[in-house]
């Protein structure tokens, strides 16, 4: 028994001496020497066996230069030229047809193609509603459980769940947001945008948060302008944390019919933030778009494949491979 008590000792001992050390080490670097430079410590662990403490210290500059390095190495596994080239081919004789805006979120890296082509956005340009529509709740003008009247005005088309609802009939805001998003309900735009004043004032309203480029009348953006507001979305510029990740939420809860385009090329359960847009264009196909924000393995990403003019299955098709591609190079 006194042979395991001394044993005990010497290990705790061993322990403190070592500690002790290390904290001289400290001492000496940060009060006897003080540095012309920021210090941060990156590693200290005591292992199991009290025989090693690894204590890694290093000035903030080499640690910001270790990040540096790690941010190169992420752009370094994408050959983006490739990436880009790629996708031409998809799109192939299509290729004047579509805007094509591909950014990593892990460095900024973008791709472009057409990005300033101007194009019908569809219900893409649904999205700003509801950017517009949770900043009112956080200035109290507005309340997510607060009713809003479906009037006749408001009534779009007949293909839409909300068209059905009697004149008169009061909807919450929250569920008028979930048709809006998941069902890509028309009328439900139009409530709102009556609500909000009409539609000058509500595009004067998407320009003052910072939403350009993305007009219902004249019905029309670029791909570069719906990536940035995808971006911006992602970054949380236009609304708190809570209501950010709200909306987020319902830009991953669109009903799967709508799921045959970006989504349609991702692997099973990788988590997405989409809208797509369609509208017959005047050259007699149809714009048939998405915009999505990629949650992926190793990086998220924003994707954002605008057209026209095109059939239905051949823009889906291209919209799926592309998809399928990009996420295969991430």
């Amino acid at each position: 028994m006194t042979k395991k008590k001394t044993l005990l000792r010497l290990i705790v001992l061993g322990s403190l001496l070592s500690l002790g050390l290390v904290l001289l080490r400290l001492y000496d670097v940060f009060i006897q020497n003080p540095p012309n430079q920021d210090y941060e410590i990156i590693h200290i662990s005591a292992c199991c066996n009290t025989e090693s403490i690894d204590a890694k210290i290093l000035p903030v500059e080499k640690s910001e230069q270790l990040a540096d390095k790690n941010l190169q190495e992420n752009v370094d596994r994408v050959n983006y030229e490739q990436l880009k080239k790629d996708i031409e081919v998809i799109l192939s004789e299509d290729i004047e047809k579509y805007g094509v805006v591909f950014i990593d979120l892990s460095n900024f890296k973008s791709i472009e193609i057409n990005p300033d082509l101007i194009r019908t956005p569809g219900s893409v340009s649904k999205i700003p509603y509801a950017i517009l529509t949770l900043k009112m709740v956080e200035q109290n003008k507005l309340q997510l459980d607060s009713n809003l009247q479906i009037n006749p005005i408001d009534k779009a088309y007949p293909s839409d769940e909300l068209w059905s609802r009697a004149n008169g009939s009061q909807i919450p805001i929250k569920e008028l947001l979930e048709y809006l998003i998941i069902e890509s309900d028309n009328t439900a735009m139009t409530i709102l945008e009556n609500n909000f004043g009409g539609l000058n004032e509500t595009n004067r309203q998407f320009e003052a948060l910072g939403i350009n480029g993305i007009t219902r009348i004249p019905h029309q953006t670029t791909a570069k302008n719906v990536a940035n507001m995808m971006k911006d979305i992602y970054n949380g510029e236009f609304l708190e944390s809570q209501n950010n990740d709200y909306l987020i939420s319902l830009l991953g809860r669109t009903n799967p019919k709508y799921h045959d385009r970006i989504v349609a090329g991702l692997p099973e359960n990788t988590k997405f933030a989409h809208k797509i847009g369609q509208i017959f264009t005047d050259g007699g196909g149809q714009s048939y778009n998405d915009a999505a924000i990629v949650f992926g393995e190793k990086s998220d990403y924003i994707l954002v494949i605008l057209n026209e003019n095109m059939q239905v299955d051949e823009a889906s098709k291209k919209a799926t491979d592309i998809s399928k591609l990009v996420y295969e190079y991430f």
